[in-house]
């Protein structure tokens, strides 16, 4: 040997971590075919009851939105109504003779109508 001595050398670990994620309705497809191996068709089955789930969620969208439908109609209907109605008062109170009633009347209905107009389209504009 020499008269200089040996330095140990330093060593170094690498730690190296491998983690894998699945978002999903369904379990990761390694995973999901372990369901398999445990109980033999729990694989169809839960896809059966995924397709369910989807199914149903879509109906209840689809009857969402058409009950948005039939109460945006029926309050179209109800406001067509409402209007008709003071036009036909205005026109009966030109009728007896109060001009005054009749054009208040009148200008009752153009703002209802008109303040309900705008504030629909507000309303959509918001959202």
């Amino acid at each position: 040997m020499s008269s200089r001595s040996r330095v140990p050398q330093k060593q170094q670990e690498v730690a190296m971590t491998q983690q894998e994620m699945h978002i999903g309705p369904l379990p990761h497809p390694a995973v999901f075919a372990q369901y398999a191996q445990v109980i033999p068709d729990s694989p169809e089955r839960m896809l059966k009851v995924f397709e369910e789930d989807s199914k149903h969620t879509r109906d209840m969208q689809i009857r969402a939105l058409e009950a948005e439908v039939s109460k945006d109609k029926r309050g179209q209907w109800m406001a067509f109504l409402i209007i008709i109605a003071t036009v036909g008062l205005t026109a009966f109170a030109f009728y007896l003779g109060t001009g005054i009633g009749g054009v208040l009347a009148g200008l009752a209905t153009l703002i209802l109508a008109a303040s309900s107009f705008f504030g629909k389209s507000n309303e959509k504009n918001k959202k």
